[in-house]
Order: C-alpha cells, then sequence, then structure tokens
C-alpha cells in the first residue's frame, strides 16, 4: 500500500515538473529534481523486491539501465559533468537489451515491436549527443514502431473477445491511446501549428497520452489472473510499460528544448 502510495506521489510530482517544464512555469527543475530521485528508488525498490534466479536478470538490467538514464536526465538538465557517458552507457544498453528481448520472442509477432524501438533508441542517442545520423532512421523506425503498435493492440484484442473479456477491453485500450498517441505525433512532426494549436498544448497531450499508456499497462499487469505471466501478452505489457517510461522520460529533453 505504501509502495503504491510513493509511486503515486512520485508520478504526480513527475507530470507537474512536465507540464510547468512546457508552460514555461517556474518551479518545474524543483518538481522535477524531487520527482527524479522517488523514480530511482522505485526502480532500486523493484531490483530488491524482483526474485530472479540470477542477479543479472533482463529485469534487474533493464532497472539498473533505467537508474543510469535518469540520473543522466537530470544532469543534462542542470548542465551537470558525466551526462554523456551515463546516456551512451543507458540508451545503448537499453538497445542491447531491447535486441535481446526482440531475439527470446522471435516466435511471437510481437517482436519487431522491440526491434524497432531498439534502433529509435539508438538514434535517438546519435540526435542527443549530435553525432552524424543516417537520414530518416530515428524518424522512420519510431513511426513504424507506432503504426504496427495500435495494429497489433487491436488485433489481439479483437482475438481475446471471446475467451479473455477483460484482458481484450485492455489491450484495445491501449491500442486506442496509442493511435492517438500517434495522431498527435504525426500532426507534431508534419502540420505542427496547423489549426492554430500551439505546441506546447500539442505537448501537454503527447505526454498526458504516453502516461495513460505506461499506467493502463500497469493496471493489467496488476490486476492478477487476467494476464498469464508466461505468455507473450505479459511480455508484451511489460515492454511497452518500460519504452513509454523511457519516452516520458526523454520529454523531459524535448521540453527543455521547447
Amino acid at each position: 500500500m505504501l509502495r503504491r502510495i510513493i509511486q503515486v506521489l512520485v508520478g504526480i510530482v513527475f507530470m507537474l515538473g512536465l507540464l510547468f517544464k512546457f508552460m514555461h512555469y517556474p518551479g518545474a527543475g524543483v518538481l522535477l529534481a524531487t520527482a527524479i530521485p522517488g523514480m530511482v528508488v522505485l526502480l532500486l525498490d523493484r531490483i530488491i523486491q524482483h526474485k530472479a534466479p540470477t542477479f543479472l536478470s533482463r529485469h534487474n538490467i533493464s532497472c539498473m539501465l533505467g537508474i543510469i538514464y535518469l540520473l543522466a536526465v537530470a544532469f543534462k538538465v542542470f548542465h551537470l559533468p558525466g551526462t554523456g557517458i551515463m546516456l551512451i552507457v543507458s540508451m545503448i544498453g537499453f538497445t542491447i537489451v531491447l535486441i535481446e528481448f526482440a531475439y527470446s520472442i522471435r516466435q511471437s509477432k510481437y517482436a519487431l515491436l522491440p526491434a524497432l524501438f531498439s534502433i529509435t533508441i539508438l538514434f535517438a542517442l546519435f540526435r542527443i549527443m549530435h553525432w552524424p545520423e543516417i537520414p530518416h532512421v530515428l524518424y522512420g523506425s519510431y513511426f513504424i514502431f507506432a503504426i504496427a503498435l495500435p495494429a497489433l493492440l487491436f488485433s489481439r484484442g479483437q482475438a481475446l473477445k471471446k475467451t479473455h473479456g477483460k484482458l481484450s477491453k485492455s489491450f484495445l485500450m491501449l491500442g486506442l491511446f496509442t493511435l492517438l498517441l500517434l495522431a498527435v505525433e504525426i500532426k507534431l512532426r508534419v502540420y505542427p501549428e496547423a489549426l492554430g494549436t500551439p505546441i506546447y498544448q500539442l505537448r501537454i497531450v503527447q505526454t498526458a497520452l504516453v502516461a495513460g499508456i505506461v499506467l493502463a499497462a500497469q493496471k493489467t499487469i496488476q490486476a492478477g489472473p487476467i494476464v498469464d505471466k508466461k505468455t507473450y501478452d505479459y511480455q508484451m505489457l511489460r515492454f511497452l510499460q518500460g519504452a513509454y517510461l523511457i519516452m516520458l522520460v526523454m520529454l523531459i529533453l524535448v521540453a527543455r528544448n521547447h
């Protein structure tokens, strides 16, 4: 119960910090500086609570990379030394973990998603570090991922309707969230100021949708028997939660340059 209350409080402070950052309100730095250490503590708690046969499990490695990533983003926001090496270690680490995960579920159509997201993470690092990029790879890989994701979620949701009603609804809801997010991101990329919509408003909607996907995935995972932990569906939900948490934190850097 206490853990859940802390998660909610950290989430609220983090979202307020992002909102203040996009709106250029004072206090954004203080809120983010409060939320990020809280997120680090929650990841450490997940490592402690996770009962894996080996400490160097994919779960624990992902959490450790998440801690380094969070600290790297915080250091970048506050112009502290060490940012570059932490970003390189964490984001290349995420890339390797995602490729290994995609290979481990290669018999499932879901394997396409972590494979594509690994490319996105790697070239997002190139963008952040101002390294030479191959044209269109970053956005190309991300938008293929963003188009394939709702298609797979809707397809799986329909397939589960007769046998697993609650899980079907969760997948359909996630499909709707990811489709709406895709629409917002296409507008941001192609027609950012069409219809007179300020970019900061679109960024706020984008942030809310990313957070909604994380929460929906987490709620489904915590629903107990609704999803079997041995299935590809469970692994898919875990992947979604982690991938969109990475994106949510990355929005700090987007807001910083807004």
